[in-house]
């Protein structure tokens, strides 16, 4: 799972890269820093990021769906939204967070997970 998780999220980088030039990306990790896995995914989201020359803030939720509910909230607020949000969708959020989402213009990606499977 550890090889596809990394194979999709270079995917979505490289793909990010050509469809806009200077682009600013927020990937909210759903972990702590250094927490095994997730840490792994950031290094290499950080290093695929230097490579396409994308600007890559990542941002810890904790492992907390409220607090990376706030996080997104913040970023649809803010002045200087990113070109694009990275993050994992929890049950109960989801679809509010969508909506809030694509009503601010602000483009997501998700990882691991679909509304469908979110929503069955």
């Amino acid at each position: 799972m550890r090889a596809a998780m990394n194979r999709i999220f270079v995917g979505l980088i490289f793909f990010l890269a050509f469809s806009a030039q200077a682009i600013e990306v927020t990937f909210i990790n759903p972990s702590f820093k250094g927490s095994p896995f997730w840490q792994e995914v950031s290094d290499i989201a950080n290093v695929a990021a230097s490579d396409l020359n994308i600007s890559l803030k990542i941002i810890y939720s904790g492992g907390h769906r409220l607090l990376q509910k706030e996080q997104i909230d913040k970023l649809i607020t803010q002045e200087n939204k990113p070109d694009y949000v990275i993050f994992l969708p929890y049950d109960g959020t989801a679809l509010a967070t969508f909506n809030k989402l694509e009503q601010a213009k602000l483009p997501f990606v998700t990882l691991e997970r679909s509304l469908s499977m979110i929503y069955k």
